[in-house]
């Protein structure tokens, strides 16, 4: 669905013991892309772009995978990294992979018509702006 919806920096899903396999490390070698990685029983997305990266997680949390760490790490000597701090999924929520593939596609294109705004406390209404701006996205 995200190569679909992402066709122009989609570069996969991936497990964090697939970021040392020699497919990914193609993705060092350019300049701009977007993965979504499989934490478990979580997911999160990657956005690369030449002067920086995100790591943006629904629940806020840092980079805690060893192999995330890695992979990151190896992807920023001429990047800063940057991770959202803020909690926009509660815990019991299993959104946590539209929220990922929203975050892919709305880093898909250069520019959108809209901006993410979620409310400040994780609850069923961010589930339902996520659910929303995806159809905005894939009008």
């Amino acid at each position: 669905l995200a190569k679909k919806l992402c066709p122009n920096l989609y570069a996969g899903l991936f497990m964090p013991s697939e970021l040392k396999s020699t497919h990914v490390s193609r993705l060092r070698r350019r300049r701009a892309f977007n993965c979504i990685l499989n934490v478990g029983q979580h997911f999160v997305t990657v956005v690369a772009r030449p002067g920086y990266l995100l790591y943006l997680d629904s629940f806020g949390l840092p980079a805690l995978h060893k192999d995330v760490i890695n992979f990151l790490h190896s992807l920023s000597s001429s990047r800063e990294i940057f991770q959202n701090k803020k909690q926009i999924q509660r815990g019991s929520s299993m959104h946590c992979g539209l929220y990922a593939l929203l975050f892919t596609c709305y880093f898909d294109k250069p520019q959108q018509s809209f901006r993410l705004h979620f409310t400040k406390m994780p609850g069923p209404r961010n589930d339902a702006l996520c659910v929303d701006y995806l159809e905005k996205l894939v009008q």
